[in-house]
């Protein structure tokens, strides 16, 4: 009996994997993290929202990210912001529409003074809504796409 109900779930799980996947829908990931950085030997600051679209066996792939980084030396010291928007698409021939904007002004959220590195956060669903206005409200400030980002 108990191998009956192990099956049964496998296959309920199977197919509810296969269903979410196989939806057109784009898959939204959120993030703030803070990180050693090899570059400047000093450390990032990132907020990004990535979102993927593809049918289940990966063909077909969209992908759109858009990245805030502020980087810091080694000392701590504020370098520079860089804006990233990238959009490519798996059947496509070209190289991905990246676009990158310097800004020297911090501008990443939700990531404390003195974190710890590495440093990660899981995100409530108020705080992804909050994430999203940001980099909304950035990247148009500086004329980089936004229509893409969910509302």
């Amino acid at each position: 009996m108990f191998r009956r109900k192990l099956i049964l779930f496998a296959v309920v799980v199977s197919i509810g994997l296969l269903v979410s996947c196989s939806s057109d829908d784009r898959r939204e990931t959120t993030e703030v993290f803070a990180m050693e950085s090899f570059q400047t030997d000093g450390v990032t600051h990132s907020n990004t929202l990535t979102y993927m679209k593809g049918d289940t066996d990966m063909r077909n792939l969209e992908v759109t990210g858009f990245l805030i980084k502020d980087k810091y030396d080694e000392n701590g010291e504020y370098i520079e912001t860089t804006l990233t928007f990238s959009h490519s698409e798996q059947d496509s021939q070209e190289n991905p529409d990246d676009q990158v904007v310097t800004l020297q002004e911090k501008s990443t959220i939700m990531i404390p003074e003195d974190a710890e590195y590495p440093y990660e956060r899981e995100l409530s669903d108020e705080e992804r809504q909050k994430l999203r206005d940001h980099v909304r409200d950035v990247f148009k400030q500086h004329d980089l796409p936004t229509d893409l980002i969910r509302e």
